[in-house]
Formats: C-alpha cells, sequence, structure tokens
C-alpha cells in the first residue's frame, strides 16, 4: 500500500516493511507502529497528541513522539557537499575492459581498493589506450569519486565501502546500459543458474557462501553473479562478471579443478584473499527471473538441516547490507519481488547434500 507518506506492505504474522519517504528510510516493524506512524507523519502535533492519548491511555506521548523521531533518523553514508579538493597526485593504477567499455582506475597509496581490484582482475587488460577514467583519493578523512573529472560523491574515509558499493553499482548500470534508478536494488547476494533453475544465495560473513558457489560451478552451475546482485525493476537479476572472492581458511576447500579458474590472489582487509572466475563463462548482459532464496551456513561436521525461512529474516541482512535506490518505484519493485520469494535456511558441512538439494525442483 502507498500514501503521501509511506510505502508499505505486510509480510508474515504481525510484521510489516515499510519506507518512509521523506527520510527515504527503511523499516521493518509491527502493525501497531505503523499505524502511529502513520498518525506521526500526517496530522498536526495538536491533532496527534489528541488521538494519541485517547487511543494509547496507557502509553506516555512524549515516550511515543521520542521513539518515532529516533525511529526516523536519517541514514547517512554520503557527507555533506564540500568543496572541490584539488586532485593530488595518484601513483596507482587498474586497467579493465568491461563489455564494451575500457576503464582506468587513478588512485593513491592512502586508499586501499584490493578487494575491488581483486572482484575485477579477470577484466584487467594493460593494452588500452583510451579509457573512462575513474578517480579515487583520500583527503582530510574523506574518500572522493570521481568518474571522467566529474565528482561522484565523497565519503568519511571510514565509510569506503560505501564508495565501492557506488562505483560497482555504476559500472552495472553502464554494463546494462541503463541507470541506477532503473533497479530494484543491489543486493548483498550471490546468484547461480543451471538450466530452468536459479537460486540467490544469502549468508553472513564466513557461512560459506562464495564457497558453495565455487562448489556448485564446479559441478555444472553458472555464475551469474557474487557479492553483489542486481535486480531489475521487473524482478529479474542482471548478469555481472565480478569473482569470486575466497578467505584464506577456505583455499583447501576449492583447491579441486582450480585450474578451470583465473586465479588472483591479493591481500585485502580481509587478510589474504583468492579471487577466482571460471574460465569457461561468457561475459553477456543477460537476466534471469528468480524467487528462491537460500540462506545458507557452514557448519564444520554437522548434519545437514534445511528450514523454510521467514522473508523477514533475510529482509534484515537486505536493507543492512544492499544498496536499494531509494525511488519510489525501485521500493514498490523490490517490495514486490521480495514479498514473491520463498526462503530456505540450510545448514551444511557437506557440498553433497546442498548438491542433492539444489538439483530437486523447488
Amino acid at each position: 500500500m502507498e500514501n503521501e507518506y509511506l510505502i508499505y506492505s505486510k509480510l508474515e504474522g504481525d510484521n510489516y516493511l515499510a519506507y518512509v519517504k521523506k527520510n527515504k528510510k527503511f523499516l521493518l516493524i509491527s502493525e501497531s507502529i505503523l499505524d502511529l506512524l502513520n498518525i506521526y507523519l500526517s496530522k498536526s502535533k495538536s491533532k496527534l497528541k489528541k488521538i494519541i492519548t485517547d487511543l494509547y491511555t496507557d502509553l506516555d506521548y512524549d515516550q511515543i513522539v521520542n521513539d518515532l523521531e529516533h525511529l526516523l533518523i536519517e541514514d547517512s553514508s554520503t557527507k555533506e557537499k564540500i568543496s572541490i579538493p584539488l586532485i593530488p597526485y595518484l601513483d596507482k593504477k587498474f586497467q579493465f575492459k568491461l563489455g564494451k567499455i575500457d576503464y582506468k582506475i587513478l588512485y593513491n597509496s592512502s586508499i586501499n581498493l584490493n578487494d575491488l581490484i581483486g572482484q575485477l582482475h579477470h577484466l584487467s587488460n594493460n593494452t588500452i589506450s583510451e579509457s573512462k577514467s575513474i578517480i579515487i583519493f583520500s583527503k582530510n578523512e574523506t574518500c572522493y569519486l570521481f568518474i571522467e573529472n566529474i565528482l561522484i560523491g565523497n565519503w568519511d574515509i571510514n565509510k569506503l565501502n560505501f564508495l565501492k558499493g557506488k562505483l560497482i553499482s555504476i559500472l552495472i548500470s553502464n554494463f546494462h546500459n541503463t541507470f541506477e534508478t532503473n533497479w530494484s536494488g543491489f543486493l548483498h547476494a550471490s546468484v547461480i543458474n543451471k538450466l530452468n533453475k536459479s537460486f540467490v544465495i544469502v549468508g553472513s560473513s564466513g557461512s560459506g557462501k562464495t564457497t558453495i558457489c565455487k562448489l556448485l560451478i564446479d559441478r555444472g552451475y553458472s555464475l551469474f553473479s557474487d557479492d553483489i546482485a542486481p535486480l531489475d525493476l521487473n524482478g529479474n537479476f542482471a548478469f555481472f562478471p565480478n569473482a569470486l572472492s575466497i578467505k584464506e581458511t577456505g583455499f583447501d576447500l576449492v583447491s579441486k579443478k582450480i585450474s578451470n579458474y583465473k586465479v588472483f590472489d591479493i591481500n585485502t582487509f580481509k587478510g589474504v584473499t583468492r579471487y577466482l572466475y571460471p574460465k569457461k563463462q561468457k561475459i553477456e548482459n543477460n537476466f534471469i527471473q528468480c524467487n528462491t532464496i537460500i540462506k545458507v551456513k557452514y557448519l564444520k561436521n554437522s548434519k545437514f538441516t534445511l528450514n523454510k525461512n521467514s522473508i523477514h529474516e533475510v529482509l534484515n541482512e537486505f536493507i543492512n547490507d544492499s544498496y536499494i535506490p531509494r525511488n519510489d518505484l525501485s521500493v514498490l519493485s523490490f517490495i514486490k519481488w521480495i514479498k514473491g520469494c520463498k526462503v530456505l535456511d540450510i545448514t551444511y558441512s557437506d557440498i553433497d547434500d546442498v548438491y542433492d538439494l539444489f538439483e530437486r525442483s523447488y
């Protein structure tokens, strides 16, 4: 449903997903909180006090208002606009080709982009003469992103991951010849497919999400995207050729059939990380539909367990770790997609159990 102030939809039980238009913020709330929020946003203070004191006689009005105001505090990842600094000397360079576009990232040593470069290293091309320039640097505890000498944004240096996410979303949009606002979201997930079967794989750090993708690719699945999954306005996932990232603790698990991959090891903020990209994977701007979300957790020597999970659980992860364009069309599209999804929760130690699950018809 939608009104002047909110876009909201009921999930399971008493849970609602709400989007506050003014603050551009997602909330997972109960029906009673949703009712209060609607009253708070739509009424004058005098009317608000009367309604709340009449309807909620056992609650403190000032406390309710304080709680609602706290709930509506705006997220702030991008810094306020400031004067554009002079671009310093940039001593690092990475060149690559994605689709029909050649890129050159210029950056200075104070910025650690090793994880970003690892994801794209299989696309590297040092023979490029003319290319689209991407400039990244830090100054006074602030990091900056320029593309073709146009400032895209600036972030606190400790929020460099937001800059990297912004750049990846731009690269994805360029690859598919569209704009960032034309997506439902860039989800923190991996997507694999085989014939008519597609799965969105999610999991917290250390859950074995990427390891599962690699081992399933070894058994005939294709990598559609890893770590970031672009979802379009029609509820379809777009292909994006970023590499699988494996932490050093998982090297032994993925050592088989390693010759089938382009391999690049680099030291990132997570330690030594191995980036793998299937040599036979075609790079083309395809789309697939997928409504099965599998939340995975690796637990050594555990029995395989499978449970149906709630959308509410994965929504927390998507909202906190993903980028969803803050416009009404994208929000409505994302809500429509997530409500049509089935969520499975698995714990595993043996990849054969996972493979058997994926081979069944869901």
